[in-house]
């Protein structure tokens, strides 16, 4: 995962920030911003799976980070980027660690639910690690981002 924030703070940050004239700052900003808002609305959506189970909640979450993406590909300034921000957080989009995926877990493992939390959990950096380390290396992605265009035109 660190690499994965190396790439975007090195490479992506820099090139947004020519491109759109956000700071640092607003970039730190919507993290935390994201980050609020997931524990904002994380008992809502607790609630929300432990009724209806997590298979409509994550397809209406599949559905709206499709335009929230789509929002964001429409950027123009530090405020539509932290509202974005704002809308990922909401519907639970914070890390591999999202309820989406702990609580099916818990529910269909009972007496080894340690075990099956942490095997489910390994995959994610593992796939990063495989992905990031061994098939993309830092100078390519570099490349891609800097001769692409950051917003939708």
């Amino acid at each position: 995962m660190a690499r994965l924030q190396q790439i975007y703070r090195d490479t992506i940050v820099p090139k947004l920030r020519s491109d759109l004239g956000i700071s640092n700052t607003v970039f730190g900003l919507s993290a935390t911003v994201r980050t609020l808002s997931t524990g904002i609305f994380s008992p809502y959506l607790g609630k929300m799976l432990d009724r209806h189970g997590s298979r409509y909640p994550m397809a209406i979450a599949g559905v709206l980070i499709i335009f929230i993406l789509l929002g964001l590909a429409f950027v123009q300034s530090g405020w539509m980027l932290l509202l974005m921000m704002f809308l990922l957080g909401a519907i639970g989009m914070q890390g591999g660690t999202s309820l989406y995926s702990t609580v099916p877990i818990s529910h269909w493992f009972i007496r080894k639910r340690g075990m099956a939390m942490s095997w489910a959990f390994v995959g994610g950096p593992f796939a990063l690690i495989l992905a990031l380390g061994l098939l993309v290396d830092d100078p390519i992605v570099g490349d891609l981002v800097m001769r692409s265009s950051i917003t939708a035109e």
